[in-house]
């Protein structure tokens, strides 16, 4: 489970930078492009960890989409805020503040996913409310 999760943590970072890279080169807003190429990620990291690393199936969901998308608008928030600061801080390099951003955001999204959106406390509470 554990390899997994990193693996799919893996792909959702190079799918977050490869697009970020593209939207930034098309002339997208620094802090726009982050917020898209973060949301196909964190869509994929949905998906592959719900149904693969945690191996959730169906559709008795609870309140585990609510908690994934708090803790993807957290960890966007905390990302792009690293991003505007490093950025701003360090003479426009953009990549640098990439860099820096795609670490805080994957630190506080896995965190977020493993201890509330699909670990153990997740889903004990979800079972007690009977979902």
């Amino acid at each position: 489970m554990v390899c997994t999760f990193y693996g799919v943590g893996v792909l959702n970072t190079l799918i977050d930078v490869a697009l970020f890279y593209l939207l930034s080169r098309a002339g997208v807003a620094y802090l726009v492009a982050q917020v898209l190429s973060y949301g196909t990620g964190a869509l994929n990291s949905y998906v592959l960890n719900r149904a693969v690393t945690f191996g959730r199936r169906g559709h008795r969901l609870g309140m585990e989409p609510v908690r994934f998308g708090v803790v993807n608008a957290f960890s966007l928030s905390s990302a792009a805020a690293v991003l505007y600061v490093v950025h701003s801080t360090s003479g426009g390099d953009l990549w640098l503040g990439k860099a820096a951003a795609t670490v805080v955001g994957a630190v506080l999204n896995y965190l977020g996913n493993r201890v509330w959106v699909f670990g153990d406390t997740a889903t004990s509470v979800d079972a007690r409310a009977g979902r």
